[in-house]
């Protein structure tokens, strides 16, 4: 069995970039839910807006 040599830079830098994509898709997809609540129709609007 081999042993866990911890990370490599490059493993570091995979790492590093697949964090900073998700929080970028969560940041980007949070501003357009924020734009698009207006979009909804009237019978659905009480799901999307705050009460």
């Amino acid at each position: 069995m081999t042993e866990a040599t911890g990370l490599v830079v490059s493993n570091y830098n995979l790492v590093y970039n697949a964090l900073s994509f998700a929080t970028a898709t969560l940041g980007i997809a949070f501003v357009f839910f924020l734009i698009s609540r207006s979009r909804v129709s009237a019978n659905y609007r009480s799901a999307v807006e705050a009460q």
